[in-house]
């Protein structure tokens, strides 16, 4: 459970005392500078944007903080955390990591959560990876060392709904009416899929109940057989939600769901240094038409890497 930390909970306890009625462990939750720190920190941030701490609480006693660590940027809050050590290994930064996304969630002022780890911290890492962080790239800090850089998007992933088919076409046709590279049949391509029930993974993104996103997964064949491989795209976001994480965060849940099916893996036509960051590689025996061997990239889920020519469901030759 989390409770919001306000002023007079730190100065409780910095004077050894449990604010709240609640107990304290028998190994203290941070360093009595650090705690300084975090109310000073807090104090600063509370008045344009609170919460700014909480207690994390279990069965009535107090066993960590989390705390943001500076004012938001671009609607992103970055937290940190922390648990009394004697309570560590006991699943309470999961479970209160797990509370700050919910709310973040449901709060419109956030559209991701954002946190640093250390690269030897594998545990706090593991916390933020069950909690659907992703790993965005990594930094030097004077003092810390490297660091893991990790974000977490306030939009929710699930699967398309009959409701959702206009929205998604709708979606499809924006996202792609000023690409260069764009044939402008990419709505109707997903209709086609849609039709030939060959829409294998079709997942959606939504931020307040809004749909924001949209991603295909569709079979593909190698030498004309169905061997367990598909095919990623179109994926579509409103332009006004672009460049925001969201197709990102689309894709890696679809891939996931290709791999909860067995899937043997995964095709892409696109941006070689876009794609690669999800485990795509080119393989020049591995092909598609006439497309250049560095713009084709596969993503395998097994051992066995299959060679030969590719094509698409007949859905993706729509006029």
């Amino acid at each position: 459970m989390l409770i919001g930390a306000e002023d007079t909970d730190f100065a409780t306890l910095l004077d050894g005392k449990a604010p709240r009625g609640l107990q304290l462990p028998d190994s203290e939750i941070a360093p009595r500078a650090a705690l300084r720190m975090l109310r000073e920190l807090a104090a600063r941030i509370r008045p344009q944007f609170a919460p700014a701490a909480w207690w994390i609480v279990e069965s009535g006693e107090l066993v960590g903080l989390c705390s943001l660590t500076r004012l938001p940027i671009a609607d992103a809050i970055d937290i940190g955390y922390g648990i009394a050590p004697s309570r560590q290994g006991r699943g309470h930064a999961s479970g209160a990591i797990a509370h700050i996304v919910e709310w973040a969630c449901s709060d419109p002022r956030v559209t991701a959560v954002t946190a640093e780890t250390s690269v030897h911290n594998h545990p706090s890492q593991r916390v933020l990876e069950r909690n659907g962080f992703l790993r965005i790239g990594e930094r030097m800090d004077p003092e810390d060392g490297e660091l893991i850089c990790w974000r977490r998007l306030t939009v929710r992933i699930r699967p398309e709904r009959p409701e959702d088919v206009d929205t998604i076409h709708n979606l499809t046709t924006a996202a792609f009416k000023h690409m260069p590279y764009s044939s402008q049949t990419e709505a109707a391509i997903v209709d086609a899929l849609r039709r030939a029930d060959a829409l294998t993974v079709s997942l959606v993104a939504t931020k307040d109940g809004a749909i924001v996103g949209h991603v295909a997964f569709s079979p593909v064949t190698i030498n004309g057989e169905e061997n367990g491989w598909y095919g990623l795209g179109p994926v579509s976001i409103w332009p006004v939600e672009q460049w925001k994480g969201i197709g990102h965060a689309l894709i890696r849940e679809g891939l996931s769901r290709l791999m909860d099916l067995n899937a043997e893996g995964c095709v892409v036509l696109g941006s070689p240094s876009y794609y690669s960051r999800f485990g795509f590689v080119s393989d020049p025996e591995l092909r598609y038409g006439d497309v250049p061997p560095e713009h084709f990239q596969r993503l395998c889920f097994t051992d066995i890497v299959p060679k030969g020519e590719v094509a698409f469901h007949p859905g993706f030759h729509v006029a």
